[in-house]
């Protein structure tokens, strides 16, 4: 049996609306920082720093997104067409790819094969 709703805690339901790209950015956001969406938006919601926690989810999650941008990375190399958002999406994952590595955590090869790519 659930508890009142006046009993709750957390009494209040917020909801809204997004475009299905938003949503799929919030989701990916989600996945990488290892919360539940929940917690996740009421972080940022309050203006609170989200801190991703290592987890063999995360660094999964972290590892398909390497892979996907070092796709997508010698697929334009040939070209020369480096777009602002996939500049911005590099320089997110080098972020968090440091993070990790302060963590000791495996390297991964996307990450090296993107590395080699910058510097050509």
């Amino acid at each position: 049996m659930s508890c009142p709703r006046e009993a709750r805690k957390r009494s209040k339901t917020i909801a809204f609306w997004v475009t299905p790209g938003q949503a799929a950015e919030i989701d990916e956001m989600v996945r990488t920082s290892g919360l539940t969406k929940q917690d996740y938006l009421l972080t940022r919601a309050l203006e609170r720093e989200v801190v991703i926690v290592p987890s063999s989810r995360v660094v999964k999650n972290l590892r398909e997104k390497s892979e996907r941008i070092a796709k997508r990375l010698e697929a334009l190399a040939s070209a020369s067409e480096l777009s602002d958002a996939l500049l911005d999406e590099i320089r997110w994952l080098a972020g968090l790819v440091a993070a990790f590595a302060r963590y000791g955590e495996e390297e991964f090869d996307a990450v090296e094969r993107i590395i080699d790519l910058s510097r050509d």
